[in-house]
């Protein structure tokens, strides 16, 4: 039997944020322009990385994404929101 091995925390962040916003694998990798199984030995940290910095770089893309998607979530909430009060008002 293999050992077991922890995942990133970064990696652990980027899942629960996912799961937050209810932001699927498909839509990140996309955003990312990396494919889903990409993505998905990133994420499951089973990805081997040539150097720290492809590992870093990697990360770095992957948050950047994660958060661009988040914000245009935040966006459409507030429009909601926004659009719930304009027509409540009366």
């Amino acid at each position: 039997m293999s050992a077991r091995k922890l995942n990133e925390e970064w990696t652990a962040e980027v899942v629960g944020r996912m799961h937050r916003y209810r932001i699927s694998k498909k839509e990140l990798a996309s955003k990312c322009h990396y494919s889903l199984t990409y993505l998905s030995l990133v994420l499951n940290c089973v990805k081997e990385f040539s150097t720290e910095t492809a590992k870093e770089k990697t990360k770095n893309k992957i948050l950047k994404c994660l958060r661009a998607i988040e914000e245009e979530i935040e966006k459409e909430i507030q429009d909601e929101e926004r659009w719930y009060e304009y027509f409540n008002k009366t």
